[in-house]
C-alpha cells in the first residue's frame, strides 16, 4: 500500500475479532510511531502497548466512548515525557505525540488492522484513572489512546471518488 493510499483509505474501526496482534505488528506500529517528526528532535514520545484482557477492559469502562476496548486485543497509550520542560514548549511536544499517533493509525491500517483514536486529555474524567492504571509518572502527559486489533468485519472500500479537499477551507497567502 503506498502512502496516499493510505492515508485516503484509512478508517476508525471499532469493532474487532478475539485474534491477537502478533509482536511484530505491534513492534512495527509503535516503530511507525516513533518515526514521526519531533520538535527540536526531542523525541519524547513514550508508548505503552497494552495486551492484557483484565486491562484492556478496565480501560474499556474508564472512557465514555472507550466500549471497543472490551474487543480489541491492543491499546497503545502515546504520552509524551518531559520533566522541566518549559510550558510553552509541552505544547510542542504533545504535538509530537499527536504525529506519532497518527503515524501509529496509518501502519495499522497498511498492516491490514483496524484502529481508532481514542480522545483522552487533562479535562476529561477518565485522565487520571487511565494514569494510575498504567502507572504513567505525574510528569507524563497522555495525548492518544489507540484501539487496535484485527477487524470484525472486512474493512469496506471506501467509495470512489474520495476527495476531502475543501477549497473553500483552503486559504492561500491569508485567511480569507
Amino acid at each position: 500500500m503506498d502512502t496516499m493510499q493510505a492515508i485516503i483509505t484509512r478508517q476508525s474501526i471499532r469493532s474487532f475479532t478475539n485474534q491477537p496482534v502478533d509482536e511484530e505488528q505491534i513492534e512495527a506500529i509503535v516503530r511507525a510511531g516513533m518515526h514521526a517528526p519531533s520538535a527540536h528532535h526531542k523525541r519524547t514520545w513514550r508508548m505503552i502497548s497494552v495486551t492484557e484482557r483484565k486491562t484492556l477492559d478496565a480501560l474499556s469502562e474508564l472512557g465514555k466512548y472507550w466500549k471497543m476496548l472490551k474487543e480489541a486485543t491492543l491499546c497503545i497509550a502515546t504520552c509524551v515525557y518531559a520533566p522541566g520542560i518549559k510550558a510553552e514548549d509541552m505544547e510542542l511536544q504533545i504535538h509530537n505525540g499527536a504525529a506519532a499517533t497518527q503515524n501509529m493509525l496509518l501502519a495499522a491500517h497498511a498492516l491490514g488492522l483496524g484502529a481508532v483514536w481514542l480522545g483522552i486529555s487533562p479535562e476529561r474524567p477518565a485522565y487520571l484513572p487511565t494514569k494510575e492504571l498504567l502507572s504513567i509518572p505525574e510528569e507524563a502527559r497522555v495525548v492518544s489512546l489507540i484501539a487496535v486489533g484485527h477487524p470484525q468485519e472486512p474493512i469496506p472500500p471506501r467509495r470512489e471518488p474520495l476527495d476531502r479537499l475543501e477549497p473553500e477551507k483552503w486559504f492561500k497567502e491569508r485567511w480569507q
